[in-house]
């Protein structure tokens, strides 16, 4: 892979903001960088990206760190840290196969679904204390990456 054609982007997620301000600046990122870099699935990747974060803002007290990497123009990653270690359900499963619907009433719920859905590669770690000195989890996805091995792809 060529490290040239490697982009990163990184937007810290506060608390401070209001959710509606979070996901605003979340789509203007997506928007402005992978738009061009992913011309065929910018508004998937700006759906995903905003579930994702949206996920971190609502379950964790702390501020989250959006990470976007682009490789080669035709593969986006977003992975978003958060301090809270509790893996949510789909993440938790790593079969696909396995993941169970939300019952038609709920008024939540479906976001992560829509992760797992639509994004070519998923996952999500728990992280102890060794990194950057703070316990949390990371939920990532990947799109453009149909035919690469899913645990390349989490490295």
């Amino acid at each position: 892979m060529d490290d040239r054609r490697v982009r990163r982007w990184l937007l810290p997620v506060q608390h401070r903001l209001t959710l509606d301000a979070v996901g605003d600046a979340v789509l203007d990122l997506v928007g402005a960088q992978c738009r061009d870099y992913l011309a065929e699935e910018g508004d998937i990747a700006q759906l995903l990206t905003s579930e994702l974060v949206t996920n971190a803002y609502q379950h964790s007290t702390e501020p989250a760190l959006l990470r976007l990497r682009g490789f080669g123009g035709d593969r986006l990653r977003v992975s978003v840290w958060d301090a809270n270690p509790h893996i949510p359900p789909p993440f938790d499963q790593r079969q696909p196969g396995s993941l169970s619907l939300v019952p038609a009433e709920a008024v939540s719920g479906r976001g992560l679904l829509l992760v797992c859905h639509y994004a070519d590669a998923w996952g999500g770690y728990p992280l102890g204390d060794d990194l950057f000195g703070r316990a949390g989890k990371l939920l990532w996805c990947e799109l453009g990456a149909r035919g690469v091995d899913v645990a390349v792809a989490a490295a």
